[in-house]
C-alpha cells in the first residue's frame, strides 16, 4: 500500500514525488507518456541545444533554485547572458526597444507622446475599491492607458500565456498587480515605497534574471526521474484507466497494475483530470471548462547570409499588427553554447488564442509562414540547416476571467473526498517557479493530512 499515487509526470508531479521521497513517504508517479518532463525537453543535434517548450525560470522566486540545491545541480545553473536585457516589440513595420528605465522610456517610441502622458498620470488614478474580476486589459487601461495595453501589455502577456489580455483575469495571473494597488493604491507608487523599504530586488536592466542548464532544461527533468527511477517510484508508458475510492484509500488501475493508496494526487492537464473524476459531473465539467490555448514551436538552426539580427532576447508581436507569429527567442544570444560557433538559433512562437487554428496547418505550411514573418521583420536572410516543429494543441492553459471562482468551487468539490489533491499549471500559475512552489506547499499539505 502507498502514501501517495501521483498520476503525471510533468514538472509538478515529478517535483512533487521526488520531495515526498525526501519527507520519507511511500511514493509513486504514473503516467502515460514514455517520456517524464511533459512540455519540458530538450533536443541536443548537431550541435544545436533545443527547447521544446519553456526555456528557462526566473530568479523572481526560490522554489526552482530551491529544488535544484536539494539535487545537487547547481553547478549545472546557468545564468541568461547580458545580451537577454535588450528586447523588442514589434511596432508599425518596425523593431522597437523596451525602455528599461524612465529616461529610456521618455526617449522611446514605444508610445506616443499621449500615450507617455497618460501612463505618467498613474500616481493620481485611484485603487479599485471593490472585488470586481478586472481583465489584465481592464486594469492596464485603467491605470496606464488603452496605448500602453496595445502597444506593451498584450505583447507581454502574449509571451507568458500566448492568451488574450482582455479576457485573462488579473487577479489570477498577475495577483502581484493587484496587490500593489490595494497596499499601496498604484503602481508607481508602489515602485517608491519599495525602494524606500528596499524590498524592490531586480536585475538592473529592469527584468527578473533568467536560468537554464548547461545542457538544457532537460537537466532537471533527468535528475528528478533519475532519482525516482532509483528507487522504483516512477513507471512511464503506464496510463490511469479507472479511479475509485474504497474503504478510506484510494483504488488506481492502470493498464499494468493496480494500486492502493491513502492520498492521490492527480497531476496532469485539466482536460484529462476531468475524465478520470467523471464520477462528479459537476466536478468533471469545471475541469474541462478550463481552455488550453493551442501553440506551435519552429526553432531555426543555420547561418546568416544576408543582414543581422540585433543584440537581444528576441521579440514579441503585438495583435494590433496582424501577423502570423507571436514572437521570436534568439536562443544562441539567451544562453551560451546553444548553438555551434558562428551559427544562430531562433524560437518562433505561433498560435495562441489570436491563431488557434495553426496547428492545423501542414508542417510546411507553418514553417513558411514563420520564416517569412521572422525574415522580414528582423531583415535578413537564413541560411537553414535544421528546423525543429513542436506542436501542442492544448499548450498553456488560460486563467480567464472567473478562473478564481471556478477554482473556489473545484476545491470545494475536491474537499469533500478525503486524500484527493489536484496538482499542475491549469490552477495556480503556468511557469515552472509556480509549479515547484506549488509542490513544495502541496507536500505540506499531504503530510499534514498524513500526520507525518
Amino acid at each position: 500500500m502507498l502514501d501517495v499515487f501521483v498520476a503525471g509526470s510533468g514538472i509538478s508531479g515529478l517535483s512533487l514525488a521526488y520531495i515526498l521521497m525526501l519527507r520519507g513517504l511511500e511514493v509513486v508517479a504514473v503516467d502515460s507518456s514514455r517520456e517524464a518532463g511533459g512540455k519540458i525537453g530538450t533536443l541536443q543535434e548537431d550541435g544545436y541545444i533545443v527547447e521544446k517548450g519553456p526555456n528557462g525560470f526566473l530568479d523572481n522566486k526560490p522554489y526552482t533554485f530551491d529544488l535544484v540545491n536539494l539535487l545537487g545541480l547547481s553547478d549545472e545553473l546557468i545564468p541568461c547572458t547580458d545580451n537577454s536585457k535588450e528586447r523588442y516589440i514589434y511596432l508599425k513595420g518596425r523593431l522597437v526597444r523596451v525602455p528599461v528605465n524612465p529616461i529610456e522610456f521618455l526617449r522611446s517610441s514605444i508610445l506616443s507622446p499621449i500615450g507617455k502622458m497618460r501612463v505618467l498620470l498613474e500616481p493620481l488614478i485611484p485603487p479599485l475599491r471593490d472585488e470586481y474580476d478586472e481583465t489584465v486589459a481592464e486594469f492596464g487601461s485603467r491605470r496606464l492607458g488603452s496605448e500602453f495595453v496595445d502597444n506593451i501589455l498584450d505583447p507581454m502577456v502574449t509571451g507568458v500565456f500566448a492568451g488574450d489580455c482582455y479576457r485573462l483575469s488579473l487577479e489570477a495571473t498577475f495577483p502581484v498587480m493587484r496587490e500593489l494597488e490595494r497596499r499601496y493604491g498604484g503602481l508607481f507608487k508602489a515602485l517608491l515605497k519599495r525602494k524606500r523599504e528596499g524590498t524592490l530586488k531586480r536585475d538592473p536592466s529592469g527584468f527578473s534574471r533568467l536560468y537554464s542548464f548547461k545542457r538544457g532544461l532537460s537537466t532537471l527533468i533527468d535528475a528528478i526521474s533519475e532519482k525516482l527511477r532509483n528507487r522504483g517510484l516512477l513507471r512511464l508508458g503506464e496510463p490511469v484507466v479507472n479511479i475509485r475510492f474504497s474503504d478510506g484509500y484510494w483504488i488506481v488501475t492502470t493498464d499494468k497494475d493496480e494500486y492502493k493508496a491513502r492520498v492521490l494526487v492527480i497531476s496532469l492537464p485539466s482536460y484529462v483530470s476531468a475524465r478520470l473524476l467523471s464520477f462528479n459531473e459537476e466536478l468533471s465539467d469545471l475541469l474541462e471548462g478550463i481552455y488550453y490555448a493551442p501553440i506551435v514551436v519552429v526553432a531555426f538552426g543555420g547561418s546568416i547570409k544576408k543582414g543581422d539580427i540585433p543584440r537581444g532576447f528576441g521579440f514579441l508581436v503585438p495583435k494590433r499588427e496582424g501577423r502570423s507569429i507571436l514572437g521570436c527567442l534568439f536562443d544562441y544570444q539567451i544562453f551560451d553554447g546553444r548553438a555551434p560557433y558562428g551559427k544562430v538559433l531562433l524560437r518562433v512562437m505561433l498560435g495562441g488564442v489570436r491563431n488557434p487554428k495553426i496547428v492545423d496547418f501542414d508542417d510546411r505550411f507553418i514553417v513558411g509562414a514563420a520564416l517569412y514573418d521572422v525574415e522580414s521583420i528582423v531583415g535578413f536572410n537564413l541560411d537553414i540547416e535544421r528546423v525543429w516543429l513542436f506542436r501542442y494543441e492544448k499548450g498553456i492553459p488560460q486563467y480567464e476571467r472567473g478562473h478564481l471562482e471556478r477554482l473556489r468551487r473545484i476545491e470545494e468539490l475536491v474537499s469533500s473526498y478525503p486524500g484527493l489533491f489536484l496538482h499542475g499549471n491549469a490552477y495556480r500559475g503556468v511557469g515552472i517557479n509556480d509549479c515547484i512552489g506549488n509542490s513544495f506547499i502541496l507536500s505540506q499539505k499531504i503530510a499534514d493530512y498524513l500526520g507525518v
